[in-house]
Formats: structure tokens, sequence, C-alpha cells
């Protein structure tokens, strides 16, 4: 669930500014867009003939696997099987015991202890930064409270086809939560969701969650001391954590493209 800090900016609270993904695209995210197209063209461009007509069993085709479907997919995942076919998974368990007094959390929030008890972290990559109904969510990063531990998820798009599994597996962890816990995820992360799961008219519908924003709140508390509240501006300034080897999310879509071929 790493991203970069391109995306959840600096924009005002309130009237003063609008929330970041109501704002037209910026140079910088149709840039990435234009990047990330040229890579998908280039990849359909450079399919042998008729691999269109013939999906590869590599791929699974997006639903039946197929023997040779776990050569293709990404270091340390597996294939979980959904009713909608095969998604790519990779699971990991952490320990951990910051687990704070949610009666505090709650009446500071505003969101009922119960809820608080079953938070869902959430966080995507995409196919483009701009949104809108063409733009995919290629990975799902998810994380929960599990024992005295966190359990961390992320569903992986080997192929487009395997889009309705994704969407399949991720609902069914929503459906297990109480509260979403994101950073500018109200804005981008989880209306694309809902987009997608308009678009593959996926039934049912997925629960309306509380949400918390993390991205709200860090522009209340820290806009005044800092330069900007991107993810990684928030993380060096307040948390001390810098990180290492991480890719520009403008770079993201492109790569990905890359992959796909």
């Amino acid at each position: 669930m790493r991203r970069s800090g391109t995306r959840g900016g600096g924009g005002g609270e309130g009237g003063r500014d609008a929330p970041p993904r109501a704002r037209r695209p910026g140079p910088g995210a149709v840039t990435a867009d234009l990047v990330a197209l040229r890579a998908r063209i280039a990849a359909i461009a450079a399919r042998p003939r008729g691999a269109a007509t013939s999906p590869s069993p590599a791929r699974g085709g997006g639903q039946g696997g197929g023997a040779d479907s776990p050569g293709r997919l990404p270091a340390n995942c597996h294939e979980e099987l959904t009713p909608f076919g095969p998604v790519a998974v990779r699971r990991e368990w952490f320990p951990d015991d910051s687990g704070g007094d949610v009666r505090t959390l709650s009446s500071c929030l505003g969101f009922a202890p119960e809820d608080l008890q079953r938070p869902l972290f959430l966080d995507t990559e995409t196919t483009g930064l701009s949104g809108g109904t063409g733009t995919v969510a290629f990975l799902v990063g998810l994380a929960w409270r599990d024992g005295d531990g966190l359990t961390f998820v992320q569903y992986f798009l080997c192929d487009f086809n395997q889009e309705s599994a994704l969407l399949w597996a991720v609902g069914e962890c929503v459906r297990e939560a109480g509260v979403l816990v994101s950073y500018n995820g109200r804005t981008f992360d989880w209306p694309l969701l809902q987009t997608r799961l308009v678009m593959r008219r996926a039934d049912p519908a997925w629960p309306s969650l509380p949400h918390l924003d993390l991205l709200t709140l860090a522009r209340r508390i820290f806009k005044p001391r800092l330069p900007d509240c991107a993810l990684q501006t928030i993380e060096q300034a307040v948390l001390d954590l810098h990180r290492a080897d991480d890719l520009p999310g403008t770079l993201i879509p492109g790569r990905y493209f890359a992959w796909l071929r």
C-alpha cells in the first residue's frame, strides 16, 4: 500500500479549496495519463497477430487459470479462486501492539466504537491518475487488524479480464469492515472502485461504510506548518519515514502496461 506523494497533495479545507480529485486534472496528471496510454498502445501493437482472439494461457484468459498461470504471477503472489475466476493475491501478517483506546478515538473522530474496532485500510494503484470511467485499479491494497497484528493483502490484475474477480475479493473484505481508512481515498480510490463496480455490473453492491480520510485530518493539523500535505511529505516531516527505491506515481501506470506485454 505504498503510494507516491503525488496523490493526496496539499489543497485547502472547507470552502476555500475543492478536494483534490474535484479539480480539473493538472498538466502532471494529463502527462501521466498520456504516458500510460502510449504504453498501452505500444503493448497492444507488439502483440502477435491473433493474440486478441486467443488469450495467453500464461495469464489464464482471466477466468480459468491454466497450468502455466502461476509463472505469470508477480513475485510473492499466488492465485485465489472466486466465483468469477482466479485473482492474484499477496498476503502477509505483521505483529502490531499499537492498538489504542477505541472509545477515545470514537469521541475525537465521531465514529461509533464498534466501527473503529473493525477498520479496513484501503489504497489503490491505477492505470491513470485523473480517474474517469476508463481508469482501472490494477492493484488494491487492504489491511485490517487480526489478533495481535495486521493482515496485509494486495489484489493484483494479471489480466483486465480478472477485474470482476478482484472486485469480488475486495468486496468480501469490505463487507467485514466497520470503517474505511484511507489517504485521499474518499475522493479518489473509493469513487473509482464504485465506478468499476457499475461498469462491471457487480451485484450485490458493497455496503456504504463510514470513511476516515486521513488527508482531511492532515490538512487541518499540518497545513500551516508544511509546504503541502502529500503523503510523502507527511511521512517524512511527521513520522520521520523515508522510502527507499520508491517509484514515482506518474511512472506506475506505464510500468504496469509494460508488465502486461
